[in-house]
């Protein structure tokens, strides 16, 4: 059965969707090593930008994910369906860095993505 929107019109919503990406933030993609003892080290390279949109979570969101993001800030971050955005994923906006949690998964047509980020203090 063909989709109840057509591909052009979601072609549209998505663009609307994706214009109101105000930030542009650096990915940053965990590359894991050893030191010389053989112990694992974080290390985070960048892997690109990322234009996105982010804002307070609603109460709802906090309720349920309160538990894995701690005390620390959190946020929603809002991105385009094409980018390859990562549980465990940093976000770099200047001197402010979010550390990927969730990603949320689209109920329906989807005209972009979702995540829930905690600040890295």
């Amino acid at each position: 059965m063909p989709g109840l929107i057509p591909a052009s019109e979601l072609a549209g919503l998505i663009a609307t969707a994706e214009s109101s990406f105000d930030q542009s933030v650096t990915l940053q993609r965990n590359t894991p090593s050893q030191d010389i003892l053989g112990n694992d080290l974080e290390s985070y390279a960048s892997v690109g930008t990322l234009a996105c949109r982010i804002g307070p979570p609603n109460a709802k969101h906090v309720a349920a994910f309160q538990a894995i993001i701690g005390t620390v800030p959190m946020w929603i971050v809002t991105y385009s369906l094409s980018a390859d955005v990562r549980a465990g994923d940093h976000l770099v906006n200047g001197a402010d860095t979010l550390h990927v949690h969730v990603l949320l998964k689209p109920k329906g047509y989807s005209t972009a993505r979702q995540a829930i980020c905690g600040e890295l203090v």
